[in-house]
Parts: C-alpha cells; sequence; structure tokens
C-alpha cells in the first residue's frame, strides 16, 4: 500500500478524535481524496496533571483503565486508527 497526501494535527481536547474524522469526511466528499487514514489517541503525560486527576478521584486505584465502567472513572488513554472511504 503507498499513502501520499496531506496531513494535520487536530487538538481540540476530547473532541480531536471526532473533528479529525470529520476533516477526512469533508476532504472525501469535495474530491481532495478518495480514501483517509484517521488516527485519534488521549495520553496524558504531565505528572502534575496525573496527580491531580489522582487527588480528584477521575483516575483508577488500581491503574486500570475503567472509562466505561460503573466505578465513574473517565480518564482513559487510547489509540485506535480508522481508514474512511468514499461510496462509488
Amino acid at each position: 500500500m503507498f499513502a501520499a497526501g496531506p496531513s494535520c494535527v487536530v487538538d481540540t481536547a476530547c473532541s480531536s478524535s471526532l473533528l479529525a474524522l470529520d476533516h477526512a469526511l469533508r476532504a472525501i466528499r469535495c474530491g481532495e481524496c478518495e480514501a483517509a487514514i484517521v488516527g485519534g489517541t488521549h495520553v496524558c503525560l504531565n505528572p502534575r496533571v496525573a496527580a491531580q486527576f489522582m487527588k480528584l478521584g477521575m483516575l483508577s486505584a488500581d491503574g486500570a483503565c475503567k472509562s466505561f465502567d460503573a466505578s465513574g472513572q473517565r480518564q482513559s488513554q487510547w489509540g485506535r486508527p480508522a481508514i474512511a472511504r468514499g461510496y462509488g
């Protein structure tokens, strides 16, 4: 597979992945490309932010990701690429 074309960074906090997908779909609809690879991730690398999240009870005490658990843990770290293609 050969991939070529524009690349951009979208930084809108929680909505970055969705906005990146929106950009890709608009580019496909406008004929700028036939397909797009869209990737998104959220990683907390600042130890002060992580410590504050821990104090606020936003992180799991056992260190496991529980973003949709009934325990109320909301902070998660993930990444997943997607391929968007036009119809036709």
